[in-house]
């Protein structure tokens, strides 16, 4: 909720109050305790793992004034606040190494964690002509829980005539690790290449004695520099469009490590031996990436009938992986989680649109051609799988009642396409007929065709 205020002079100020919340709680059925079972004959097969809920609120005052049809002046400051919490499963879930698929959250897991931060930000627009225009922009923020950033954006944009410009722009940025990244541990069973039984793995808590013994650091923000170019244009027939060219560095990009096993005889092998894991992940800042890629839009609006081409085209390499030196000779970053970065989502993607519209009626259909992404095979061997590209056809249809009442029909995937299956050759866990689909790799949802249906009153 806001409120909006017109203050002397020509002053601004908005004021505004943001709350959310999610949280979700866990059920496995038809599974069990291996270790209760072991140790009593039996075993409960429904577990209650525990869950998790994440909240925030949001404070902002903006002030804003145009001291003249060539200069404009923005300032402002944000509080936020945050909390994260686990919440522990029942004892059967947590007992041993837990319930089979998802282990309960043991009593050291769970907990309730905080932080606040407080920012600053000020910008101003002058149009040095009728064609020039120079922004820039400063935001200051702090975090209570690892420190804080500095972050400018300075941009242009030139006017070539009534209808065309040229723009550019270059800014520095960041984010902060997210409470999950920096909180969240748990054990759980994973399904292992070559082993007749699931195997007990753990995600470390960051900051803690085991975590920071193996080098990895409290987290902290991921900086980046980004780079835009682009044009506008239009020729006065009801055409326009736009280019846009972007590169975009992350350093210190936080990554969620392979599965650490390390040598056979290594101070890590056997700590892991001694706690029962047969491996530990952890949330670290080690990627440093680059993406570029180049966007565009073309439109045609007559009378009736909207066409629309929108695009882009990208590209994200891998630079470099920071190892620590206590975990030198390890890798903490392996070929198919280094394939989720730059080869799960596609390179190139392509909207057709047309949108008719009469008196009473409106119908809208859009085509978009998904490029093919590359299922990655893991550092033990087997064959990397492209997923070929693929077309989605959806309709929208609108009939109008009155101005303000309206009932609409929707069909996504009309035609009822579905990702490449996995391939076993893969020797990835998800192939073999575990999934059909995988989950991490895909161009569009796996649902296939669906329909929707809303009636909408404007008031």
């Amino acid at each position: 909720m806001g409120v909006d205020f017109d203050l002397a002079n020509g002053w601004n100020l908005d004021l505004s109050l943001t709350h959310g919340k999610n949280s979700i709680y866990y059920t496995v059925n038809r599974s069990v305790n291996r270790d209760y079972l072991a140790d009593n004959g039996w075993s409960p097969t429904s577990f209650k793992p525990g869950g998790y809920a994440f909240s925030n609120l949001i404070q902002n005052a903006d002030l804003t004034k145009s001291f003249s049809d060539q200069v404009s002046f923005s300032a402002g400051v944000e509080y936020k606040t945050e909390k994260f919490e686990a919440f522990p499963g029942d004892p059967f879930s947590r007992y041993g190494g837990g319930s089979d698929s998802f282990a309960g959250i043991s009593l050291d897991q769970e907990g309730e964690w905080d932080r606040n931060n407080v920012a600053v930000y000020s910008g101003v627009d002058v149009d040095f002509s009728d064609d020039l225009l120079v922004s820039a922009a400063v935001r200051y923020e702090d975090f209570s829980d690892f420190g804080s950033n500095f972050s400018w954006k300075m941009a242009s944009r030139y006017k070539l005539g009534d209808k065309s410009a040229v723009r550019a722009s270059y800014s520095t940025g960041f984010r902060a690790p997210s409470l999950h990244q920096k909180y969240l541990s748990n054990t759980q069973y994973i399904i292992v290449a070559g082993s007749s039984e699931p195997l007990l793995q753990g995600t470390l808590q960051n900051g803690s004695p085991e975590a920071l013994a193996l080098g990895i650091k409290d987290l902290f923000a991921e900086t980046s520099q980004n780079l835009t170019a682009g044009i506008t244009f239009g020729n006065g027939s009801n055409f326009s469009g736009s280019v846009d060219f972007y590169s975009i560095n992350v350093d210190d990009r936080i990554l969620f490590t392979s599965q650490l096993q390390g040598a056979e005889g290594s101070d890590l092998s056997q700590t892991l031996s001694d706690a029962g894991l047969y491996a530990v992940q952890a949330w670290i800042n080690a990627g440093n990436t680059k993406t570029t890629g180049l966007d565009f839009v073309l439109n045609w609006r007559g009378d009736n009938l909207d066409l629309g081409l929108i695009g882009n085209f990208n590209e994200t390499t891998l630079e470099s992986i920071d190892t620590p030196s206590e975990l030198a000779g390890v890798n903490i970053f392996t070929r198919e989680e280094a394939g989720l970065i730059t080869n799960s989502r596609p390179k190139s993607k392509i909207i057709l649109t047309a949108d008719y519209s009469a008196d009473r009626w409106d119908i809208g259909v859009y085509n978009t051609h998904f490029g093919e992404v590359t299922v990655t095979a893991p550092e033990s061997g087997g064959d990397d799988q492209a997923l070929a590209a693929k077309l989605i056809t959806d309709f929208r249809l609108s009939y109008k009642f009155t101005p303000q009442l309206s009932l609409n029909g929707i069909v996504n995937n009309a035609f009822d396409v579905y990702p490449d299956e996995t391939l076993a050759s893969t020797n990835t866990a998800q192939a073999g007929g575990r999934f059909r689909y995988s989950s991490e790799v895909q161009q569009h949802g796996q649902l296939g065709r669906n329909y929707s249906l809303s009636l909408n009153y404007k008031f």
